[in-house]
C-alpha cells in the first residue's frame, strides 16, 4: 500500500494537522505573512539570511513588551541560517570551508510524535518561570500547525506520494579534523519544507563552495 504525505507524519502531527484544518486559528495567516516578509536567499546567497523562531514569533502583532528578550532564546531551538560565509541549523554555525557534505533528511522522520513532542517540550521548559509562556506555546502551536498545513496542501496539489527530503544534516569538520554532523530540528526542517526557494538556495550555495549534496 502507498502511503500518501499525510498518512507517513506521525500520530501528533496529524492530529494538530487536523485540528487546524477542521478549525482554523482565528488571524492564523500571521505565520505565512511573517515567512513571507523574510524573503528567501539569494541562489546562491550573497548576503547572510536567517528564518528563526525566535524573530518569527516576535513579528505577531500582539507579542507582550515583556516577551521580545526571551523570544531570542528560542532560536537556539528553531533556527536556519544560510549565507555566503557559512550555514547552520539552530545554535550551530558551520563556515563552508568546514563542510564536506549536506545530506537530505525524510521529513517524516523530523515529524514523528517522539520528535514533535520532544520539541514542544524543550521550548517550553526553555521558558520557564517567563510571564506569557502559555501565549508563547498557542502560537508556537500556530507555527507549526500552519507550516505543516502549507506542505500537505503542496504535496497534495503536486500529487506527491513518495517520501519528502529537504537538507537536514551538515557534516563538517571540527576540531582537529574530526568529523561532526549538525541535525536540522523541528523548527529548520519546517522552514525548508515550506519553502522550496530557500532549498534551492542552500542547495547552490553549497555547491558553489565545492560541498557535495546527497
Amino acid at each position: 500500500m502507498t502511503l500518501n504525505f499525510r498518512d507517513r507524519l506521525g500520530q501528533t502531527a496529524r492530529e494538530r494537522l487536523d485540528r487546524v484544518r477542521s478549525a482554523p486559528v482565528p488571524g492564523g495567516d500571521w505565520v505565512m505573512e511573517a515567512v513571507e516578509r523574510a524573503g528567501v536567499p539569494d541562489s546562491p546567497a550573497t548576503e547572510p539570511w536567517e528564518m528563526s523562531l525566535g524573530r518569527l514569533l516576535a513579528t505577531h502583532p500582539l507579542v507582550p513588551d515583556a516577551l521580545a528578550g526571551p523570544l531570542q532564546y528560542l532560536d537556539g531551538l528553531g533556527a536556519l541560517r544560510l549565507g555566503p560565509e557559512s550555514v547552520g541549523f539552530d545554535g550551530d554555525d558551520v563556515p563552508w570551508e568546514r563542510a564536506t557534505e549536506i545530506r537530505a533528511v525524510g521529513v517524516t522522520r523530523v515529524l514523528t510524535k517522539v520528535a514533535v513532542d520532544g520539541a514542544l517540550e524543550g521550548i517550553r521548559q526553555s521558558l520557564a518561570g517567563v510571564p506569557g509562556r502559555g501565549w508563547v506555546m498557542d502560537r508556537v502551536s500556530e507555527v507549526f500547525t500552519k507550516l505543516v498545513a502549507v506542505c500537505l496542501t503542496r504535496a497534495e496539489e503536486a500529487g506527491t506520494v513518495q517520501e519528502v527530503h529537504v537538507p537536514g544534516e551538515i557534516v563538517f569538520r571540527g576540531p582537529l579534523g574530526v568529523r561532526r554532523t549538525s541535525t536540522a530540528s523541528l523548527y529548520p526542517a519546517l522552514f525548508l519544507l515550506a519553502s522550496p526557494p530557500t532549498v534551492k538556495s542552500l542547495v547552490a550555495t553549497a555547491e558553489s563552495h565545492g560541498v557535495r549534496v546527497v
